[in-house]
């Protein structure tokens, strides 16, 4: 927790975050998004962890209908532990979901109030959803 202390911008957190999550929670795709400035529909991933999903690094991310953006608008946390059998899913519609996904948790990072970021958790390994 003392790297804490030297974290100075909002991608060094998400990333430190995102290692965290990855190291504590065993799951095929962990990845760190970062709100954009004066843009309210809009992420930028800064940080995957897992399954072939690097290539999504430093790509934007549309929010609007997806289940991130819910999680981000309105504050929080929204899991899914049956991805294939839920309505608000389509897996066309989503950046990191495939027809392989079981299960989704979207967390958004929020700082005085303000969320600044999320992330997404793909698939826990080693258990129930």
């Amino acid at each position: 927790m003392q790297d804490l202390y030297f974290i100075k911008t909002r991608h060094e957190s998400i990333e430190f975050a995102i290692n965290l999550i990855a190291e504590k929670i065993p799951v095929e795709t962990a990845a760190g998004l970062s709100k954009i400035p004066n843009k309210i529909d809009e992420m930028l991933c800064v940080t995957v962890k897992g399954d072939d999903s690097a290539e999504l690094v430093g790509k934007t991310v549309k929010l609007p209908g997806k289940l991130l953006g819910l999680a981000v608008h309105q504050g929080v946390a929204v899991a899914v532990s049956d991805v294939q059998n839920d309505s608000r899913i389509t897996t066309n519609n989503e950046h990191l979901i495939t027809e392989e996904t079981r299960s989704v948790l979207c967390v958004p990072f929020t700082f005085e109030g303000r969320t600044f970021g999320a992330a997404e958790l793909i698939n826990r390994r080693n258990g129930d959803t």
